[in-house]
């Protein structure tokens, strides 16, 4: 059972936190109805990227057993049968269609659908294919946010979409860097062949200037200010660059930013200036 729990990657659900940024930067009052609605949302994209990890530990599975790391996965390793997969990956799937078509608006089903159909295909052909890898991941986070409005009600703001995709593609980037100069077999990830470490350093460093700059705008914007209440909002511009210099200092330095929801999770760090943010943006915009 451990096994299979393992396989639905639930460490990773914690990428799910983007649904609920829209209703907080929004500085709307949600009532019991809204907040069940935003949270059930959230769980159908925690099954939905489940149900994306098991097909593609199945699909990768023979290739994971020559990976270092990888190899300890379920299905790799294993301890999950490779048939079982082949079950829970439309089970999972009926559950997300069914709460979806029933319990949530159809905007959000469309942001689902299409979450699910850029997986599908990064699955079987993309995450081999240098750059469409990295933008299928950025794709997939932007979804998030905008199904995550859909489910508020509100418009996902361009501002938020914009810092959400660089900073996605920053992680993407590092994490390819990470596989780089761990020397992982292209083998097993057929994008790889298309990096280098150049062309990655450029990469992390355009994009997350990109996020800073897109950030920074955000707190300036006039009609931001007027509809948050508040001229301050630059004040949580350091929280956010400091915090990304730190990732940057992980990868960088340190070498060790494989999967950035441990890094993030895990470094105390990053840990204070994320409460730090997003408390000092909660007092300005609500208090």
């Amino acid at each position: 059972m451990f096994a299979h729990i393992k396989l639905l990657r639930p460490k990773q659900w914690l990428k799910n936190a983007f649904l609920l940024t829209p209703a907080f930067f929004a500085q709307i009052k949600l009532g019991p109805a809204e907040i069940f609605h935003i949270l059930l949302g959230a769980a159908v994209f925690c099954l939905l990227s489940s149900a994306i990890y098991v097909l593609n530990d199945y699909l990768d599975r023979e290739g994971d057993r020559l990976h270092p790391l990888k190899k300890d996965r379920p299905i790799a390793s294993g301890a999950v049968p490779a048939w079982h997969a082949l079950v829970m990956f439309p089970a999972l799937l009926a559950v997300c269609a069914c709460v979806t078509l029933y319990a949530l608006p159809l905007s959000f089903t469309y942001c689902a659908l299409a979450y699910f159909i850029i997986n599908i295909a990064y699955c079987f052909y993309l995450k081999h294919k240098s750059l469409a890898d990295v933008f299928c991941i950025a794709a997939g986070f932007m979804l998030r946010v905008s199904a995550g409005a859909a489910l508020a009600q509100v418009p996902a703001g361009r501002w938020i979409l914009l810092c959400t995709g660089f900073v996605s593609l920053f992680l993407a980037f590092a994490k390819r860097r990470d596989d780089i100069m761990k020397s992982t077999n292209t083998e097993t990830r057929g994008s790889l062949k298309g990096y280098n470490r150049q062309f990655l350093d450029v990469a992390c460093a355009t994009s997350i200037t990109a996020t800073l700059i897109c950030y920074a705008l955000y707190t300036a914007d006039r009609e931001v200010m007027d509809r948050l209440g508040s001229e301050d909002l630059y004040l949580t511009v350091p929280f956010v660059t400091v915090g990304v210099f730190r990732y940057l200092q992980i990868a960088f330095v340190y070498q060790r930013s494989g999967d950035p929801t441990h890094v993030v999770s895990k470094d105390p760090f990053i840990l204070a200036m994320l409460f730090m943010w997003l408390a000092s943006f909660a007092y300005l915009i609500y208090l």
